[in-house]
């Protein structure tokens, strides 16, 4: 079976088609007794992309949002079992890599929803600096912030496979690979098709280019 990722692009609370993609994923590898998910997000950003799964799935969640997300933060977070955290989302006002590389420390989840900045060129393994919360808003801009594409794949590709983008290219989504069934297969998705990252990447990446990133290795 192969899954095409924009096939099932669906909004209920969400924005950009997640809760569709995330519907899908979960009907293929399932989830724990009782789903669990982590939604890391802050005072600058909504994060919508779980409602759907509260009432569907009845998900408990680690913790409340909306909440300011510091590295310090990721490290007491209650984890009653850090085994069965089905979901992760990350959309935290432009130091994704950073929470998440902390939370990772700490859990693996079987699947993980990661906002993106695709002004940043694919081939890039970068990310934004970390900054702390209340600078946050003053350093970043729409173009300047966030993690490429390229610096996920760096920072997951030994666990997770990469299976495509929200509408748009908003948010990336990995799945752990040992939980892919052996007949299935998500057919990849060639970023530069799409017009928002085209636009993106020749017109608005010219102007951050030669701020400070971090690659990601």
């Amino acid at each position: 079976m192969i899954i095409n990722i924009p096939d099932y692009y669906h909004d209920i609370h969400s924005g950009f088609g997640e809760d569709g993609v995330l519907y899908c994923v979960f009907r293929i590898i399932g989830l724990h007794k009782v789903p669990t998910f982590i939604n890391i997000t802050n005072k600058y950003t909504r994060n919508n992309i779980f409602e759907t799964f509260i009432r569907l799935f009845k998900f408990e969640s680690n913790i409340q949002k909306p909440v300011v997300c510091t590295i310090d933060d990721i490290r007491e977070i209650p984890m009653r079992n850090p085994n069965t955290v089905d979901l992760v989302g990350i959309n935290s006002g432009g130091v994704e890599y950073w929470l998440l590389r902390a939370l990772l420390e700490r859990v693996k989840p079987n699947v993980i929803c990661c906002r993106i900045n695709h002004v940043i060129p694919l081939e890039r393994s970068v990310s934004a600096p970390y900054v702390p919360d209340h600078k946050r808003n003053e350093l970043f801009d729409n173009n300047y912030h966030g993690v490429s594409l390229g610096g996920l794949k760096t920072l997951l590709g030994k666990d997770y496979l990469f299976i495509g983008v929200s509408r748009f290219a908003i948010y990336g989504f990995f799945v752990k690979k040992v939980l892919i069934p052996p007949d299935v297969e998500f057919k990849e998705m060639n970023l530069r098709d799409i017009p928002a990252v085209k636009h993106a990447q020749e017109n608005r990446w010219h102007l951050v280019a030669n701020k400070f990133w971090i690659t990601i290795k």
